[in-house]
């Protein structure tokens, strides 16, 4: 009858596996770095328990890691030829985490990120830049998002700050930020918020979140909070809050100081532009019919908004409209913009 493996002896064990899980071959870890991925995916470790096994694991040539002891704190990676090294990932798993890194960078919480490193690593060494070879490598260059706006220079948002940002949002903490408002000609200020989610908007990257001891929901451009630290403080997220509901009954940050829901009717002549919006529809609520003297008539209940004058002010000429109305069916108010 096999012994059984001591408690100890197998949390020891534990240990060994999940650090393996967070090294790189390519990438030198810190053992800080290993800590934090393991406690942010809720393995309850601290920072000397693992250094010990790190210390360990270097003395046993079964492990083989490497450590780059030229600067403080040392880094750790695993050989290339380490049996504990994840397989390698195929060509079309790499393309699949490229592009989720390109594209849902703000998308995704820091910790999650950091989690994922040693797997973002690999599939750079998989789908290198520059010259390419094969159809995965070639098909990050046949693809792209056209905005559907002029294409504005994305603002600088420091590391700090967004991994500081989400994992207030992430761990529902209060959130301590230093604001420079565009409403006050450059002033800095404090501020205790607490995160309800993360907006990307175009190029701009936003935290909406309520001020402590207020229920106004308020939108803090990232590129403008000049600090941030994570208190200590927890909070319940609101119940009556919902970031879906929330964005889905306004145009964010092009509503306005009020939210007013309007029907829109308008009236135009160009078939080309009627197909269009047959396809893309204002609203759920649209409507389309045709009238006398060769005009179709097309109305929508939606949020009133800065986006609507802008397309009917680009498209007025080309879709032949000859007229525009709004009815202002209800208003409430917005909350106010950082």
């Amino acid at each position: 009858m096999s012994e059984k493996i001591k408690p100890d002896a197998k949390s020891q064990a534990m240990i060994y596996f999940q650090i393996l899980g967070r090294l790189s071959r390519y990438t030198w870890r810190t053992a800080q770095d290993i800590c934090d991925s393991l406690r942010n995916d809720g393995v309850p470790v601290r920072l000397l328990t693992v250094q010990r096994a790190i210390k360990l694991m270097r003395e046993d040539p079964l492990f083989c890691l490497e450590c780059n002891d030229g600067s403080k704190p040392f880094g750790y990676r695993l050989r290339k030829d380490s049996p504990f090294a994840q397989g390698e990932l195929t060509p079309s798993e790499s393309l699949l985490l490229r592009m989720a890194q390109q594209y849902l960078k703000y998308q995704l919480p820091a910790a999650v990120t950091r989690s994922l490193a040693p797997m973002f690593d690999e599939s750079r060494v998989v789908l290198p830049a520059g010259k390419t070879k094969t159809p995965a490598q070639a098909w990050r260059s046949k693809v792209a998002v056209v905005p559907n706006q002029l294409p504005f220079v994305a603002p600088k948002i420091l590391p700090r700050i967004f991994n500081a940002v989400s994992e207030a949002l992430y761990l529902n903490r209060e959130l301590v930020v230093v604001y420079c408002s565009l409403g006050n000609q450059g002033e800095e200020r404090r501020h205790t918020v607490q995160p309800l989610g993360i907006v990307q908007q175009d190029v701009r990257v936003y935290l909406v979140c309520r001020y402590a001891g207020q229920e106004d929901v308020r939108h803090l451009a990232l590129h403008r909070i000049r600090s941030a630290e994570v208190s200590e403080n927890s909070f319940a997220p609101p119940r009556d809050f919902s970031l879906d509901q929330y964005l889905s009954s306004r145009h964010f940050n092009y509503t306005g100081k009020t939210v007013r829901r309007v029907r829109l009717t308008i009236e135009l002549t160009e078939p080309a532009a009627v197909r269009t919006l047959e396809e893309t529809p204002f609203d759920a609520s649209q409507t389309i019919e045709k009238i006398d003297g060769g005009r179709w008539r097309i109305t929508a209940e939606m949020p009133d908004s800065r986006l609507i004058d802008g397309w009917l002010a680009m498209w007025s000429d080309d879709s032949g409209i000859v007229s525009v109305r709004k009815e202002i069916l209800d208003v409430s108010s917005e909350s106010g913009r950082g």
